[in-house]
């Protein structure tokens, strides 16, 4: 009856083990919902949003098939759908009564677009030659934009696969129950045997053999040492069946998941979904994302490197505007002239230490960051840079990009995830506006403390002063011959001012300032021998006219807010001779 029982129990093991298996393998049902459509052959781009990718629950893995190369990216609804304007796009929906993805083309005004790939727009994207597969975690306001090169079609076969959930997770109960019956159906064997050889009957008795000769005695002492062996053996092996078996039923009562990577089952780690905190809040979203904005750097460094490599200014405009590339055009034809000149000052690429997105829905859209390596900021300043993007399609590109000053001390600006509103110029709640900042610090620069202007400006460390100030151009007069006289004046800047607000209600504010320096003979007749960058630059060599050359002043500066006890603060700037002629 005690190995009935125990063949009871074996069989008994066996079928709730297996039953818990075959809920995970052949009894689990398919592990995915996938759907496809196919659309418009000739549209050159392919939209799927999110709410078509949150349709079901679970990460989304989406597939597209071409003829040609197959690009994808994602980004923000908003921002995806500004990229596409009015060109003709396929559009997917989910149809929640068939459960099948539904394919629409939307006609449009164009029939092809630019190149998607490494748009400013793209919080990431990834690359096929004739079909892609890329697994995403979106929440439902971002979008997946699929294109070709935008000249040639968009892939036109689109599929989403789902997870579906097919865990089992009674099945773990089965296999750990298998295995308790598996334990209890050993004990009962193991009974049964010690019960049948006690319960063995009388055997018949053998006849006397012959005494056989007496051995030689052996000691106690050696006696135990040879019987001590195998004797604690058989108790390890004894003692070590139900450890094991117990050590196997602990590691079949873990969690489900641990059932799970036992029999094989895949995990997949979901991409993280990018965050706004700016729109939790109930403010506009922020122009670009941390990430975002270190690739941008990283692409602005790297175009304009090359472009100072090859004084190509034509490269140097995909990633500079207004005085920043005026100021780099220059110094090309500076260059270009003599080899030996120096060149302006490289975009660091390493770290951002500092970035204030501004708050923006629409175009153009604004970021002011400052980057630079901690470790070198004793030899090499940081570079702080307005970054302006003025349409969808277009780059991110550097307006403004100075040097900071030495031990500068920034304002407290809000979080990178927040941003910031871009004040108009105009704006009169600082201690000056914006607009006039730029100008009323040139006449400081003209007539140091005897300007109008020096009450507004805290000079305490202002480097651009012991550079530019009434010092240095008394200096600079003096050092020309009697025959020639020297005047400055102010022009109009290229640039636009651009002003962030701070957390103290005072202003970032970036403006530029031309400084024009004309240089003439005091009587007719004399001549002027230019030199330097000026004679570079003009390709004058003498004239009895004079020369007139325009230095740009790329300035940064801290505004407080009006009835503030604080001054305006220079936070950096960067000065180039933009152009030198001959007097008209």
């Amino acid at each position: 009856m005690r190995f009935v029982l125990a063949i009871v129990l074996f069989v008994c093991a066996l079928a709730s083990a297996g039953f818990g298996i075959a809920q995970r393998t052949v009894l689990a049902g398919p592990s995915s919902f996938q759907t496809s459509a196919a659309v418009d052959p000739s549209a050159p781009v392919t939209v799927v949003d999110g709410r078509t990718l949150t349709a079901l629950p679970g990460t989304q893995s989406l597939t597209a098939t071409g003829s040609g190369p197959v690009f994808m990216a994602y980004g923000r609804t908003a921002d995806v759908r500004a990229w596409v304007g009015e060109a003709r796009v396929n559009r997917f929906d989910w149809n929640a009564k068939s459960e099948k993805l539904v394919g629409r083309t939307v006609a449009g005004t164009e029939q092809r677009v630019p190149n998607p790939r490494d748009s400013d727009l793209w919080l990431e994207q990834k690359s096929g030659a004739r079909s892609l597969e890329w697994t995403l975690a979106l929440p439902a306001d971002y979008s997946v934009l699929i294109a070709s090169d935008g000249s040639s079609a968009a892939p036109a076969d689109v599929g989403i696969r789902w997870p579906i959930d097919n865990s089992a997770p009674y099945s773990g109960l089965f296999i750990v129950a298998g295995i308790g019956l598996l334990i209890l159906g050993l004990l009962a064997f193991v009974w049964a045997l010690v019960h049948t050889r006690r319960t063995r009957g009388p055997r018949r008795r053998q006849p006397r053999l012959p005494r056989a000769p007496r051995p030689r005695a052996i000691s106690p002492r050696t006696q135990r040492a040879l019987t001590a062996g195998p004797a604690r053996g058989r108790r390890r092996g004894f003692i070590a069946l139900p450890v094991l078996l117990g050590g196997a039923l602990l590691l079949s009562g873990c969690t489900n998941g641990a059932v799970n990577s036992l029999i094989g089952e895949p995990t997949v780690t979901p991409t993280p979904s990018p965050t706004d905190a700016a729109k939790a809040a109930g403010l506009p979203p922020v122009a670009v994302s941390r990430a975002q904005l270190a690739t941008i750097v990283e692409r602005v460094s790297a175009t304009v490197g090359a472009a100072d490599t090859g004084l190509d200014a034509t490269r140097a405009a995909e990633r500079l505007s207004g005085p920043a590339l005026a100021e780099r055009q220059a110094n090309y034809l500076i260059r270009k002239a003599d080899a030996n000149q120096p060149a302006d000052r490289s975009i660091p690429a390493r770290q951002i230490q500092l970035m204030l997105p501004q708050q923006n829905a629409s175009w153009p859209r604004t970021v002011f960051v400052v980057v630079g390596d901690p470790a070198e900021t004793k030899t090499t300043a940081p570079v702080a840079m307005m970054l302006v993007q003025q349409s969808p399609r277009d780059q991110y590109q550097a307006q403004y990009l100075v040097s900071l000053e030495a031990n500068v001390r920034l304002p407290a600006l809000a979080p990178a995830t927040v941003g910031a509103p871009r004040v108009k110029p105009d704006t009169t709640i600082f201690t000056l506006q914006p607009q006039k900042v730029g100008p009323a610090y040139y006449d400081l620069l003209l007539n140091g403390e005897q300007s109008a202007s020096a009450k507004f400006f805290d000079l305490t460390g202002d480097q651009l002063q012991q550079e530019l100030g009434p010092a240095k151009r008394a200096e600079r007069k003096s050092s020309l011959p009697a025959s020639a006289q020297l005047e400055y004046s102010r022009g109009a800047g290229d640039g636009s001012t651009i002003v962030f607000s701070t957390n103290d209600a005072g202003a970032i504010v970036a403006t530029d300032v031309a400084d024009v320096e004309t240089v003439t003979p005091k009587e007719a007749g004399s001549a002027i021998n230019p030199t330097g960058q000026v004679k570079l630059l003009s390709g004058l060599t003498q004239t009895t006219k004079g020369v007139v050359s325009t230095y740009g002043l790329q300035l940064l500066f801290y505004v407080p807010p009006a009835q503030s006890s604080e001054k305006i603060r220079v936070l950096g700037y960067a000065s180039g001779l933009l152009s030198s002629k001959e007097v008209p």
